[in-house]
């Protein structure tokens, strides 16, 4: 034991891989312990058919092939699984003018559960098929002018086969878990003046459980940390050819830190600045202000008792040399 008025050490430090927890039936479990290999081979097939100068359709399809194995350090097995994914899409585009794109996509995407962050690759895992996420979309593109961009777009995201821990057998998972998604999303980018920079964006979402994952967790209920409403909105404009200022706003509304819905973390609105000098073609410096009114708030959350503070007023001075 270390003495707490000299609590320095500098003596040999040895990690040692052991045994902790036990089950249930009082069986003792190990730590996780093992080593991975995973192989990737990805190829894919796009084209696009040009009906007329105003419409156009674009076809494609992606394979991948995840191959993963996992040797377990603890009892010499050795686990493989692999998957082979077909991912289509598909998009039709309308030109109504040549500075505006009206468009309505399809497309399906897979994310192999064998590489969901598991700590070890075991017989429950070992089971569980590639979460599916099928999304249709409608948006449309405009530019203002050649150096302003406006784009929209409406979507429903239907997220299926994600891992559900089995209650009557630790380890093991059910692939039944699923989530829906609808929401609207608007986004103004570039140059309103040849001074004014600007980026704007505003989302909607509503994300939420469609199949019981416990007790708690049912449909209806909120996806966790997916607030309803989000703003953002940076302005920076070029006083001199030496000098800028920004200034933006950061609008996050309400949401639960677990799906659950038990535990609120409210909306909270923040405003940043920075301070821009360009002295040279070489030299830039700036000065940038997170927080700027220390606004207290809640960021994240990992479950509804480990909750993290937004970060307080920061400042950051830097400057950078380009050759």
């Amino acid at each position: 034991m270390q003495n707490p008025f000299a609590p320095t050490y500098f003596g040999p430090v040895n990690f040692v891989h052991h045994f902790t927890g036990t089950n249930t039936d009082g069986v003792t479990t190990p730590d996780s312990n093992s080593k991975y290999a995973l192989n990737v081979e990805s190829g894919y097939l796009r084209d696009t058919i040009e009906f007329s100068r105003a419409l156009q359709l674009i076809v494609g399809t992606r394979f991948d092939r995840f191959e993963m194995s996992a040797l377990d350090m603890n009892t010499n097995l050795n686990r493989n699984r692999t998957d082979n994914l077909v991912s289509p899409q598909a998009a039709l585009l309308v030109k109504p003018m040549d500075t505006m794109s009206v468009y309505t996509a399809y497309s399906i995407s897979y994310l192999p559960a064998s590489g969901d962050q598991f700590s070890s690759l075991n017989d429950g895992t070992l089971i569980l098929q590639p979460q599916k996420f099928e999304n249709t979309e409608v948006g449309m593109k405009w530019n203002i002018n050649p150096r302003l961009l406006f784009s929209t777009a409406i979507y429903n995201l239907n997220r299926t086969n994600q891992p559900i821990a089995d209650g009557n057998n630790p380890g093991f998972f059910l692939p039944s878990g699923s989530t829906l998604t609808r929401g609207f999303e608007a986004s103004l980018v570039g140059y309103v003046t040849e001074q004014w920079q600007s980026v704007l964006g505003y989302a909607y979402t509503d994300a939420k459980i469609t199949s019981a994952t416990s007790a708690t967790v049912v449909p209806g209920n909120r996806v966790q940390l997916v607030p309803y409403n989000q703003f953002a909105w940076w302005n920076k404009y070029q006083f001199t050819p030496m000098w800028a200022a920004a200034l933006g706003i950061i609008y996050f509304g309400d949401s639960f830190a677990s799906s659950d819905d038990t535990v609120r973390l409210p909306s909270f609105v923040r405003f940043d600045a920075g301070v821009y000098a360009t002295i040279d073609a070489n030299w830039r410096a700036q000065l940038t202000v997170e927080n700027i009114f220390n606004r207290g708030y809640w960021a994240s959350a990992d479950g509804n008792n480990n909750i993290s503070p937004g970060q307080g007023r920061t400042v950051r001075v830097q400057a950078s040399y380009r050759f």
